[in-house]
């Protein structure tokens, strides 16, 4: 039977709730039911990266009930330990199953288990992983042809896109592995339509409507860390400067410009990334990699929805030492030449462009005459008269 403490919580439901005194073996399957449930439910789950690392241990995703009772819960609910109790509590369930010898429990697979292309996959690892098979196999064939095999792979992917019918537009001739032309350093699926158009789409985005991401993770907790540091010290936040405060692409963290305008031979290009990476990971993986020397990252800019970052050093020995030292996170390459150059002419734009955003404003001046100013920037301004005007700008 549980222990007293056992009606000092309610099981399933979050700390705070108060549940009702177990009186008998029926009371308690059903309590032990509910608590297991409730580790293993959409509400939980997603976000226990406990149970998701457990979970991938196996391809089957079982976990061991001597795991599920050493929960603090469990053993207040099961102080005994005894696992033949927690699997008799769980045994009716249609969410759980247990496994023949009674060791184990998991989800029931068809929550877990998606078919894509007539192929069951039962994680997203797993179904990133098949995709980028087929851009390997796509980027080696001629013309990027994909076997009939993957083009029905695609085609059921596509069809957990957030638009597919957009996409599919006149209908689909065949898929291909190609090119977005403004992301010209990493493959997508590309749909020949039946109008001789073509159009690329975002398998990731597909992926992350079959299998989501979960959410928070080390790199929110990182921030929210500093933030909350940085809150009770009264200290400001340090203002972003240079290219990288320019707006940009989601994911991009700056640090400030270099005083050379575009230098050369700083920026690697990380190619077919490894899904995990965060724009906080691949700033601590190189800045380990530079640990001990001058050098360090000054902007990482992840490309939304693609397996593609940018990693710019603060100088061209820093980014050739991380060049050199760092594995793991996908394929690095030097970016050089007309690509630099091209990459830094964009970058610019962005600067300028949120450069003149911000600095448009108007403002009056106050004193006798013409007390009426324009200011620019950080509220600089000229005005007419004695009494000069007071710029407005938009930067304040």
């Amino acid at each position: 039977m549980a222990s007293a403490e056992a009606s000092t919580f309610k099981p399933g439901e979050k700390p705070g709730s108060a549940g009702g005194e177990i009186k008998s073996d029926e009371d308690l399957d059903a309590a032990i039911l509910k608590q297991v449930e409730y580790y293993f439910s959409d509400a939980n789950f997603p976000r226990d990266k406990f149970m998701i690392s457990e979970t991938a241990k196996t391809p089957e995703q079982w976990i061991n009930l001597s795991t599920v009772a050493s929960f603090n819960r469990m053993k207040v609910l099961n102080p005994s330990l005894d696992l033949t109790i927690i699997a008799r509590g769980i045994k009716a369930s249609t969410e759980l199953e247990i496994s023949e010898d009674g060791a184990n429990v998991r989800r029931n697979p068809s929550r877990w288990q998606k078919t894509i292309g007539g192929k069951a996959y039962g994680s997203r690892q797993e179904l990133m992983t098949y995709a980028r098979s087929l851009i390997a196999e796509g980027s080696a064939a001629e013309d990027g042809k994909l076997s009939a095999e993957g083009q029905a792979f695609v085609t059921d992917l596509l069809s957990h896109h957030a638009s597919p019918a957009e996409k599919v537009g006149s209908g689909v001739t065949s898929i291909k592995v190609g090119c977005n032309p403004e992301y010209p350093d990493t493959k997508c699926f590309v749909l020949v339509r039946t109008d001789e158009s073509e159009v690329d789409f975002s398998y990731i985005k597909c992926i992350d409507n079959v299998y989501p991401k979960e959410t928070g993770g080390k790199d929110m907790i990182r921030r929210s860390d500093r933030k909350r540091k940085a809150d009770e010290s009264g200290e400001a936040p340090a203002a972003k400067k240079g290219p990288a405060a320019a707006g940009g692409t989601s994911g991009e963290a700056g640090e400030g410009a270099s005083s050379e305008p575009n230098p050369k031979g700083c920026i690697l290009i990380v190619k077919a990334m490894a899904d995990d990476q965060t724009v906080q990971s691949l700033r601590t993986t190189f800045g380990d990699a530079l640990e001990g020397t001058e050098g360090k990252v000054k902007f990482v800019e992840i490309v939304e929805d693609m397996p593609l970052a940018y990693v710019r050093f603060d100088s061209a020995a820093s980014c050739e030492k991380a060049l050199g030292s760092v594995e793991g996170v996908g394929e690095l390459e030097l970016m050089a030449g007309e690509e630099e150059e091209q990459y830094w002419e964009k970058l610019n734009d962005k600067f300028a462009a949120a450069e003149a955003k911000g600095g448009k404003g108007k403002g009056k001046g106050k004193g006798k005459g013409k007390g009426k100013g324009k200011g620019k920037g950080k509220g600089k301004g000229k005005g007419k008269g004695k009494g000069g005007g007071r710029g407005g700008g938009g930067g304040d």
